[in-house]
């Protein structure tokens, strides 16, 4: 009798809902993927849409310089006018996808709005992916696919915008001990923006600070978070910690 009690509990328990990860050991296994990205040299080909227009499409080369925390230039090349760039509404993004440890994410993620205590599993275009973030298109959310814990797409809002921008990262490649994507596309209200596909990467090491200080006229400055994002990083870290002291308490 024993045993058979035993072995149908087993049972019922094995078709219980899957074990869900917690936001903060996601972002451990998310950052593992980019722990070697200090700095990184990027080389891309853009496309820029415009859903008013579509005949303004525009398509350029573009190389770009990343270095931890939070330094940023864009140069466009191989064009008339080069050493030119276009303002972009948010590079936020890029930050996931560079070197930092788990608490670093999640600041970064409730900067964005993105609501860390709501996690779920779920698919996206078939992929099963964790969510994080509530559910809606309206809420700003980020999807980590469960294989690999690669960001697949994340939603937040920018300072003056009022609808979502929506960026997904495509065809994954190894990249020194970690991944990398290939592809990645901006959208505000399922319309494409902006569409970039990289023609190298470069790891580098430490870059000049005056490439940063000094970017060369025409030329995006370096940014600060801060300036991308609705709330500062302080107040990220502040409700962070606000989420795993009610959590664990």
């Amino acid at each position: 009798m024993f045993f058979w009690v035993t072995a149908t509990c087993l049972a019922v328990s094995s078709e219980g809902s899957a074990y869900v990860m917690p936001a903060e050991q996601l972002m451990d296994l998310m950052a593992a993927n980019f722990s070697e990205f200090r700095t990184l040299v990027i080389t891309q080909s853009i496309r820029l849409t415009d859903p008013e227009k579509p005949a303004g499409e525009k398509i350029f080369q573009e190389k770009i310089w990343l270095q931890v925390p939070e330094l940023y230039r864009s140069e466009l090349i191989d064009i008339p006018g080069a050493g030119t760039s276009f303002e972009r509404k948010s590079i936020a993004y890029r930050w996931l996808l560079m070197a930092n440890d788990g608490n670093l994410l999640l600041a970064r993620l409730s900067d964005m709005g993105i609501r860390l205590e709501s996690v779920t599993l779920t698919r996206l275009d078939g992929v099963i992916a964790y969510r994080i973030g509530e559910e809606g298109d309206g809420n700003p959310t980020l999807f980590i696919e469960r294989e690999r814990f690669l960001p697949l797409l994340v939603s937040f809002r920018v300072p003056g915008d009022r609808q979502l921008l929506t960026v997904r990262f495509d065809d994954f490649r190894s990249v020194a001990k970690g991944w990398y994507p290939n592809r990645i596309s901006l959208l505000r209200a399922g319309e494409i923006l902006e569409e970039s596909s990289i023609r190298e990467l470069e790891l580098s090491g430490p870059l000049e600070v005056s490439l940063f200080e000094n970017p060369e006229k025409g030329s995006s400055p370096a940014r600060n978070i801060k300036d991308d994002q609705a709330r500062p990083q302080k107040e990220g870290l502040r409700e962070m910690l606000r989420f795993l002291k009610e959590k664990y308490q």
